[in-house]
């Protein structure tokens, strides 16, 4: 006796919607074991306003992030796009900060300026504009022949390194627009840094992460 086997399985597209229902608001798991992988680059726009008796500057910026969330995963022929601003209030987003920023705004004219792809294995590609206001000790000794070093410094606001993992992407994660002129200054050299510095928080009477 002969008998076939036919096996059906079924064919379908997830919406936007059921994708977004897989995902919750907790931090997605690295399916490869460790600390979720946050990559980061950065396209400064424009820079300006140097204040020496604040010590302070002015910066805007695109940022970029890309991560895998399994939970997004789908079977869409093409990238999934996000740019409701609604949706993305529904999922999880690496709390990235400027830690020397006095104020940091993200530009929402005439709508939210974000962006949000997501490929069919979950990995998504967010990106947002923002503007800066960053602290620099100026160091004016030598005032008005000086040579200044500023940094934005970024991070994680609440999770370890144990947890998430912030890095800069591989290839040029920093650029800029070669078209930025500052009266007073002149740009010699942006560049990309790690600093494994250590930040006690949640703290307690006896005890802090």
């Amino acid at each position: 006796t002969l008998l076939v086997l036919l096996s059906i399985g079924w064919s379908f597209a997830l919406s936007i919607d059921d994708i977004l229902k897989r995902s919750r608001k907790t931090r997605p798991e690295n399916q490869e074991g460790g600390p979720l992988q946050v990559h980061i680059g950065i396209y400064l726009e424009s820079i300006g306003n140097f204040r020496s008796s604040e010590m302070a500057f002015d910066v805007d910026l695109y940022v970029y992030m890309s991560w895998r969330d399994g939970r997004l995963a789908h079977n869409q022929t093409d990238h999934v796009l996000i740019n409701d601003d609604g949706m993305r209030k529904q999922m999880w987003l690496p709390d990235l900060y400027f830690a020397n920023a006095r104020t940091a705004t993200l530009q929402d004219v005439t709508v939210p300026n974000f962006n949000m792809f997501v490929a069919q294995d979950g990995t998504v590609a967010y990106s947002c504009r923002a503007t800066c206001s960053i602290s620099c000790s100026l160091k004016l000794a030598n005032y008005p022949m000086d040579h200044q070093h500023c940094y934005i410094r970024v991070l994680s606001y609440a999770h370890v390194a144990e947890q998430v993992s912030m890095q800069w992407f591989t290839h040029d994660p920093i650029t800029h627009n070669h078209e930025i002129g500052l009266p007073e200054f002149q740009i010699t050299n942006i560049s990309g840094s790690e600093c494994n510095g250590t930040y006690r928080y949640a703290l307690m009477e006896r005890s802090h992460k």
